[in-house]
């Protein structure tokens, strides 16, 4: 079962709700477009925020265990339209375990 810890609240640092989370097993990411980032991802911060043009928006961002992002272009799963860490994670194949 693949599953997605809570780790802490890092709100404070991003424009709306955001959280680290710990992905067990890491989850495995292909190189972006330009090559800049892949392999496998232990922790994510997931951010909802409202975006002036394009609404309510949620994203996945490899992060490491503080919530310091390692690379900004979104993961999969990421999804305009939803405030809902639970969807976006699932939609990476993870269950948050409370």
């Amino acid at each position: 079962m693949k599953t997605a810890q809570l780790i802490k609240d890092v709100s404070k640092d991003f424009t709306g709700t955001a959280k680290v989370y710990k992905l067990e097993p890491p989850f495995r990411v292909v190189a972006d477009w330009d090559g800049d980032f892949g392999g496998k991802v232990k922790y994510v911060v997931v951010s909802t925020t409202y975006a002036p043009f394009s609404g309510i928006e949620t994203y996945i961002f490899p992060s490491d265990d503080k919530g310091n992002i390692l690379d900004w272009g979104e993961l999969q799963g990421s999804e305009q339209g939803t405030g809902s860490h639970i969807l976006v994670l699932k939609n990476l194949g993870y269950t948050i375990n409370s």
